[in-house]
């Protein structure tokens, strides 16, 4: 009968097969505490120091980022109604007419906004001796 898999090798042989894997997570997460203290060690430092700006100027991105997605989805369905040949007006009330789809879309931009702070909360968290070790 035929050895499959790792049935046929010592322990040696898979712990170095393990080690190429265990030396790629290792340099990966120091590449990217690295790379993500570059990158977000400004913006953390810039809302301590400066949390009323920092503040306005999330409130200011959101605002920005909410009206775009409703003005691209207006142009969209005005693109659209005139590729499909149907008048603006029966095109905007059949727009309206689907406010469950634009108030889920909005959820979802909720969702996904709170799962992406909750990400970047966590990164920050678990690295803070570092940023303050660099703040001193």
């Amino acid at each position: 009968m035929a050895q499959q898999g790792y049935e046929g090798i010592g322990f040696k042989e898979r712990m170095k097969e393990f080690r190429t894997l265990f030396v790629f997570i290792l340099v990966s997460a120091t590449i990217s505490i690295i790379v993500m203290n570059i990158l977000a060690f400004p913006f953390a430092l810039f809302a301590v120091k400066g949390s009323a700006a920092y503040t306005l100027m999330v409130k200011i991105l959101i605002l920005i980022t909410f009206i775009s997605y409703i003005i691209f989805r207006i142009i969209r369905r005005v693109r659209q109604s005139r590729e499909d040949g149907i008048a603006i007006g029966s095109a905007v009330a059949a727009s309206v007419s689907r406010k469950g789809r634009s108030v889920s879309s909005v959820v979802m931009i909720i969702i996904f906004s709170i799962l992406l702070f909750g990400i970047l909360y966590l990164l920050l968290k678990y690295n803070y001796i570092i940023l303050y070790e660099l703040s001193q």
